[in-house]
């Protein structure tokens, strides 16, 4: 099956589903229970799963023109779906080049090489899993009948991105999107269905109201904080492909360190983190300020922040919190 994957995605590509579908072209794929958004990125299309995956996207662009690399590698670990995209033989690493011999697939004829890859939030992109199959056989099915049929749905204004590849802001995209499902003949059908609903991507943990009024008792030191979660990197050049997730709490002005917790399992991790705080809070007192940079570490401080008089601050920059990550990556081993 997989072999048949290669060939038919291959096909696809020299028949020029590229130069049709330009970069920032997005359809939505129903497959059984689940819905793929599909987004054109270079060479690639991206299959973001339900609603989780979507708002993954949605993070991606509801960012700045630039950001720094370390913000950049942190969004792109965090995508949920899988993905088909076409490579140059010289970047096909040699498990890569091993599979395509054990398929007899005649690789180098092939002008690009299509590589399928399943992606979960804090890990490295590893190859489809058999579960991912019907997926992406429907992807490939119905980009076909883009092709021979339907190609009239992606004309130029449907697009979302400008021709310099610059993004739409988030609130300019259509309520709607193109919606294709195939039955049991392998016939295409397509409809226009609503975006999905806001998906709660971050755990916001609370205090009860016991907890909570004893550490309002707690005197401020009308400090600055400064909170920050951040995915580390293969460091020391870790065989691992799950990468953990590291929160630092740290004083503004003094850059010490106040706290610091490292995990794989990003659930727990919150409420994990939560008690380091508290524990905190006890030690020295409450801060009258916690800055953060990002919706992930907002969302797991900002409902107990609210229940203990403690102002969370929006940074406009990631230039702080990206400096306190390089010193922490170079310095802890994992």
């Amino acid at each position: 099956m997989k072999k048949k994957f290669y060939e038919e995605a291959s096909v696809l590509y020299e028949k020029g589903i590229f130069e049709l579908l330009n970069m920032g072209t997005m359809f939505a794929l129903k497959v059984e229970a689940d819905t793929y958004y599909c987004v054109v990125e270079d060479n690639s299309i991206f299959m973001y799963k339900n609603a989780r995956g979507f708002e993954s996207w949605l993070e991606l662009i509801d960012q700045e023109d630039e950001v720094s690399d370390l913000r950049a590698l942190e969004l792109e670990y965090m995508k949920y779906g899988l993905s088909v995209s076409f490579t140059d033989l010289e970047d096909l690493s040699k498990y890569e080049i091993k599979e395509l011999k054990q398929l007899e697939i005649d690789y180098r004829e092939m002008d690009q090489i299509p590589r399928f890859r399943h992606h979960e939030e804090l890990s490295l992109p590893f190859r489809i899993k058999d579960e991912d199959f019907g997926a992406i056989n429907s992807l490939i099915v119905t980009l076909n009948d883009i092709l021979e049929n339907n190609y009239n749905l992606f004309d130029e204004e449907k697009k979302l991105l400008e021709e310099d590849e610059e993004f739409f802001e988030e609130e300019e995209l259509d309520d709607s999107i193109n919606m294709a499902s195939i039955d049991e003949n392998n016939f295409v059908m397509w409809s226009k269905e609503e975006l999905p609903d806001e998906f709660e991507r971050y755990p916001a943990p609370s205090l009860n109201e016991r907890e909570a009024s004893k550490y309002r008792r707690i005197f401020s030191n009308n400090k600055e904080w400064h909170f920050h979660l951040f995915i580390i990197p293969n460091a020391n050049e870790s065989k691992s492909h799950v990468f953990p997730i590291a929160g630092v709490l740290y004083i503004d002005e003094s850059k010490k360190i106040l706290t610091y917790n490292l995990a794989r399992d990003y659930d727990k991790y919150c409420d994990d983190f939560l008690v380091d705080i508290l524990e905190t809070i006890d030690d020295i007192g409450r801060p009258d300020t916690i800055n953060v940079a990002t919706d992930r570490a907002e969302s797991l401080i900002s409902t107990f922040c609210d229940q203990l008089d403690i102002k969370v601050n929006r940074l406009d920059s990631f230039e702080e919190t990206d400096n306190m990550e390089v010193q922490l990556i170079k310095n802890y081993n994992y």
